[in-house]
């Protein structure tokens, strides 16, 4: 905002039109550089505006607040010739002196800086020692001098007119009643101003003079200034600090208070300096103020004061603030980018992209606080606003979730779409209505390619909606235009959208059978061949053989086409050809194993001989006329069974139909399994050293990877490392899915793995919706098996079960063995786990007296080991018993809750290693076992609390344990004798239950003697060894 020099002035009097104390201490800055060389212009501004200004002084604040911004304006004004030496202004001269004095210098010194004392001090010696003003007052106006006098004599020691007013008087030969003491001292002067107590605080007090507040803040950044400098002290960097202190406890304060905008600038100042100050010193500092400062700000600009932006730095407080909060209180800045990111909107295109910048430094609590308004950055970014659209596009990769609320939003901000649809490429279920606007994506160069893969997502995902002839070629005309398109025949997006339309529903097959069939006569019949025209044919044969397998009668009409086209040489080249075999055979109704001596081959070669009954299974199969379809089946060995379920559970959830032996094996066990490969698009087999082993394995891999050629597609999983032989032959070049012991222990990353296995099924079968009715959660699952094992009258009882993940499973088995060889009966899963995984969990904590917790990084991030250790845990009032022994050194959460107050033992990887180490555990841990099943009461499986919410889980990193109370009982006095000796029959047992427990713990000391002795003797003999 631009104001020339008559109107700068004129902007502190009450008439002006409004603007923010920052603008005005702007203007009044640049003053001097506006003012022209016209003594009509400057006698203008003094007799129209600074007189006025003058007058207001007891009726406006405003002059008092702006005392030290007007320095230069009249300094350049009064202090210049063409207003002293002009003609017939000597009243006005007057006037001027008058009101500076009664303004301004008869204030007490602790309502005026030094500066302002020393400059305005200096103009009023300017004005009294004018000859325009001495002429005046000895030749029109002799009457005032007196009054003058008496005015200005009183404060000569505080200012330097003396010179000024001697020399008046001596013309004038004015006879003063009095001595006029002109001595001034400057260096004095100053003195007086620095001993003036002036702490930070006082900026707030509304009682004090605005100059007063004004300077309590100058002195503070001078101090904070002069202890950064290189050349400081070390008392000077002291007082710096103690400095830095006082503002820090002020600021945000300073910014709620209502006088805040007419100290702007100075608060702008001491930020800068603040900045500085932690750049430059290597000082350990508390900079939690940064963020409630922030906050404070944020408040003020949603209220509409945007006024601490119109200074010559604008955004650069809040960039400092920002960054000191960052940096110092990362823990905090959250707050701090949250209030700021919330009003991002009220700030200009220029403070936009520097407070954006910001981000790019801060790190991960920042980020959350900008997610907090994303809505803020969606509409920045939409306004074309590079900087702020870009974080955006940044979070869209780490936090891809939070913008689904914002899909309409981002599909009208070019520069977010790419980004977007790039990143959603495999989750077409989120753009199942935006179809119309992906379409035109076809066509950018940034877009084309996620815009295709999603486009066939979408269209595999509900294909019924698009089996119509319009929709259809719509879509693929659209595709075959696409700028992402292939090289191919034909682009293979356009044969993706036939196939998955073909094989989803009546009206499907009608529309695009005709239109692959007739694809495939026109490539033939083109006059010039397409290179890759062999690699097309196969693909558009797969919705075909599919087709032929379970609607046989739809393809019908085209069989005798495709028998002409079976002699051509590119459908005689191996893969399409047998890709055409599969299609003809399925319409003819003829067995694969009866045709395919390829099939018998590759079987032979796993080690399935052709009178295995296996084949006569496949031979039955193929021949049945229908089979119930599934997206999915699960080929497994049973030595992994707790893993395939909760894979089973995985994608269930995630809408996928999934077969699974446990639900659908029933009657010949081979023809099942011939069904399940048949019926499914997908076979994943969950390969491991087991797997490899297990030859019904081999028998449903090896059909599946022959029916490949009919369009049975392989997406492998590996729950170990192998190693892997026939498997490795027939899932060769496949990606696999890994899921080993980080992804079962760890509930995100088994989501992550799901999301990539479920990524590939889809790309098969197309993405599948979740259902409406989910399948009830591990939890649920959980509970409801503990609700039937307290039921059970007759529960197998156990000294102790071994609670453990199975990271751990090799040092735990050796613990059985050991408690086991010791005499103790051990629950553990690998011997007891068949049937109802959670049942028999539930049923081996109800049934063992003491639950041996094996605690491990892993152990803690499992969810089955949870719900073990809570259910133990809520058994304990019933008499249930733990033991924790530490396998890891942690970090432990949740079951530091579960087990606290209780010994923990120790199993470190030199116990596991050393034989003597490990035996001396096992002797103390059976002792503890022995002891606590003496003192443990009988199990009561009749539970009434629900296990699963005895120790609530509060999220994936923290379980909230609510402790047990322990209950007092009152033991009633009885007179009856029965009671009394029953009474003595207990204590009795007790006594000799505590002479066995000594008796165990005499022979354990007597074992660990021996075995000290044993090792100071090998210990000495290798000493004398070194020194001989």
């Amino acid at each position: 905002m631009y104001f020339d020099a008559e109107e700068t002035i004129a902007l502190l009097l009450p008439t002006s039109p409004p603007i923010s104390n920052v603008e005005l201490r702007l203007a009044l800055a640049e003053f001097k550089g506006k003012l022209p060389d016209d003594a009509t212009v400057v006698t203008t501004i003094v007799f129209d505006h600074v007189l006025p200004l003058l007058r207001t002084n007891e009726t406006s604040s405003t002059l008092q607040w702006h005392l030290d911004s007007l320095i230069e304006p009249l300094s350049a004004l009064i202090d210049n010739k063409l207003f002293l030496e002009a003609d017939g202004t000597g009243a006005q001269m007057l006037e001027v002196a008058t009101l500076l004095i009664k303004a301004i210098l008869v204030r007490p010194d602790n309502e005026i800086s030094y500066d302002i004392a020393d400059w305005y001090g200096y103009l009023a010696d300017r004005i009294l020692y004018s000859d325009v003003l001495n002429d005046y007052l000895i030749k029109e106006d002799p009457s005032s001098l007196p009054g003058l006098i008496a005015l200005a004599a009183p404060l000569l020691p505080r200012y330097q007119y003396g010179v000024s007013i001697n020399r008046l008087v001596r013309n004038a030969k004015y006879s003063l009643p009095y001595e006029i003491n002109t001595k001034y001292d400057k260096n004095a002067r100053k003195k007086d101003f620095d001993s003036i107590d002036l702490p930070v605080a006082l900026a707030l007090d509304a009682s004090q003079a605005p100059q007063t507040r004004r300077s309590a803040l100058q002195k503070c950044l001078k101090v904070i200034m002069y202890g950064q400098d290189s050349s400081a002290t070390k008392q000077q960097k002291k007082l710096s600090g103690e400095a830095l202190l006082e503002f820090s406890a002020i600021a945000a304060t300073l910014v709620e208070n209502q006088d805040f905008p007419l100290m702007a600038d100075l608060f702008n100042s001491l930020i800068e300096a603040v900045n500085n100050r932690a750049t430059t010193l290597n000082v350990k500092e508390k900079y939690d103020w940064t963020v409630d400062t922030l906050v404070a700000l944020g408040k003020r600009f949603k209220a509409g004061d945007m006024s601490l932006l119109d200074g010559e730095n604008r955004a650069r407080t809040i960039t400092d603030l920002l960054g000191l909060s960052s940096t110092h209180v990362p823990s905090r800045c959250q707050e701090g980018y949250a209030a700021i990111f919330e009003v991002l909107e009220k700030f200009n295109d220029s403070d936009i992209t520097s407070i954006a910048s910001c981000y790019y430094t801060a790190g991960e609590n920042a980020k959350r606080g900008v997610m907090l308004h994303l809505d803020v950055l969606m509409r920045i970014a939409r306004t074309g606003n590079q900087t702020a659209g870009s974080i955006p596009m940044m979070l869209i990769y780490s936090d891809k979730e939070a913008f689904l609320p914002f899909i309409d939003e981002i599909f009208e901000s070019p520069t977010l779409l790419p980004t977007f649809i790039a990143v959603y490429r495999s989750e077409p279920k989120l753009f199942l209505d935006k179809l119309p606007q992906l379409l035109p994506l076809l066509q950018g160069s940034t877009t084309a390619d996620s815009a295709s893969n999603l486009i066939i997502g979408i269209v595999a995902t509900q294909p019924e909606q698009y089996s119509t002839e319009e929709k259809v070629t719509e879509i693929t005309d659209a595709l075959k235009q696409s700028v992402a398109h292939t090289t191919g025949a034909i682009p293979y997006q356009v044969t993706r959208v036939w196939s998955s339309i073909a094989t989803a529903s009546d009206s499907g097959r009608d529309v695009c059978t005709p239109k692959i069939v007739d694809a495939i006569l026109t490539l033939l019949n083109a006059p010039e061949r397409h290179p890759e025209i062999g690699e097309t044919i196969q693909q558009l044969l797969t919705p075909l053989a599919s087709i032929a397998t379970f609607h046989p009668t739809a393809l019908k009409p085209y069989e005798a086409v495709l028998e002409t086209i079976r002699e051509d040489p590119v459908v005689q080249q191996g893969g399409v050809k047998e890709s055409l075999d599969n299609v003809m055979n399925s319409l003819r109704g003829v067995s694969l194993a009866a045709l395919s001596d390829k099939f018998t081959s590759s079987m032979k070669s796993l080690g399935i001989n052709p009178d295995d009954p296996f084949f006569a299974a496949v031979n039955e199969t193929l021949a049945k006329g229908d089979i119930k379809e599934y997206d999915c089946m699960l080929s497994y060995n049973w030595s992994q069974q707790p893993t395939v379920i909760r894979i089973r559970d995985s994608l269930v959830k995630r809408g996928f139909t999934v077969w699974l032996d446990l639900e659908q094996m029933s009657g010949n066990v081979y023809v099942r399994m011939c069904e399940a490969v048949l019926g499914s698009k997908v076979v994943i087999p969950c390969m491991s050293k087991t797997y490899e082993a297990s030859g019904n394995c081999k028998r449903e891999l090896g059909f599946a990877a022959d029916q490949t050629n009919a369009g049975k597609k392989i997406v492998p999983v590996r729950l170990d490392d192998g190693p892997f032989t026939w498997t490795a032959l027939i899932t060769s070049g496949l990606l696999y899915t890994y899921i080993g012991a980080k992804q079962v222990s760890n509930d995100q990353n088994w989501e992550e793995a799901m999301d990539g296995l479920a990524k590939e099924v889809s790309a098969v079968v197309g993405a599948r919706h979740p259902p409406s009715a989910l399948p009830p959660t591990d939890d649920q699952l959980f509970e409801a098996a503990v609700q039937e094992s307290t039921q059970k009258q007759n529960l197998n009882l156990f000294d102790c079960m071994l609670s453990y993940n199975w990271a751990q499973q090799k040092a735990v088995i050796r613990m059985r063995d050991s408690l086991e060889q010791r005499g103790l009966k051990v629950w553990f899963d690998l011997d007891n786990m068949s049937g109802n995984v959670y049942s028999k969990m539930s049923e081996a904590v109800l049934g063992s007296k003491v639950v041996v917790s094996c605690l491990s990084t892993t152990y803690e991030a499992s969810g089955n080991c949870r719900r073990e250790l809570n259910f133990a845990y809520s058994q304990v009032p019933n008499g249930k018993k733990i033991i924790p022994i530490e396998f890891s050194e942690g970090p432990f959460t949740w079951t530091n809750n579960v087990t606290q107050g209780l010994h923990r033992y120790s199993m470190t990887e030199t116990v596991i290693e050393s034989s003597d180490l490990w035996d001396i555990l096992m002797d103390e841990l059976v002792v503890k076992i022995r002891e606590l099943v003496s003192e443990s009461s009988a199990v009561i499986p009749a539970v009434t609390a629900a296990p699963a919410n005895t120790v609530p889980a509060a999220s994936k990193e923290t379980v909230v344990v609510q402790p047990v109370t322990p209950v007092t009982a009152t033991v009633a006095v009885s007179t009856n004798t029965a009671a009394l000796e029953a009474r003595v029959a207990q204590l009795e047992q007790n006594q000799d239950a505590l002479l066995k427990r000594i008796s165990e713990l005499e022979k354990l000391l007597v074992t660990q003697m021996q075995r000290g002795e044993k090792q100071s003797g090998v210990l000495s003999g290798l000493v004398k060894f070194i020194k001989s």
